[in-house]
């Protein structure tokens, strides 16, 4: 007992021509975009545990390029220090040659009186110290 809608069903339906199964892609591209999402996590990871170890490294060296401009400071302080000393040290010398001079000539001057040789200027005179200290 058939119909007449069921015997046009039957005629529409092998009229169809079935290709070649088609493979259901949408669970294979979520399960791809899942991995892509898990790779690029642990991209991110990787990254944000590079970025603070080169913000460690880059603290140290700020701290040793502040150590070291602190002891270069120190340094020339020091150096100018040394130099201040010894121009001091210069200057006392000069002083001390320039007494030890003045003595030697009013000792000369007390034992030979008004000698000739002082009042016509021959005597020797004790050069002053020209050699400077650096």
């Amino acid at each position: 007992p058939e119909t007449i809608s069921t015997l046009n069903f039957a005629v529409r339906v092998s009229s169809v021509e079935l290709g070649r199964a088609a493979r259901n892609t949408e669970m294979a591209e979520l399960a791809n975009a899942r991995q892509q999402t898990a790779q690029l996590q642990q991209a991110i990871y990787a990254g944000d545990h590079e970025i603070a170890r080169l913000r460690r490294e880059l603290d140290n060296e700020r701290r040793a390029a502040g150590l070291a401009t602190q002891t270069a400071a120190q340094a020339t302080q020091s150096a100018a220090q040394a130099d201040q000393r010894a121009v001091d040290a210069h200057g006392r010398a000069t002083a001390a040659d320039h007494r030890a001079l003045a003595a030697k000539q009013a000792a000369a001057g007390a034992h030979t009186g008004t000698s000739s040789s002082l009042s016509s200027g021959t005597r020797q005179q004790r050069q002053p110290r020209t050699d400077s200290i650096p």
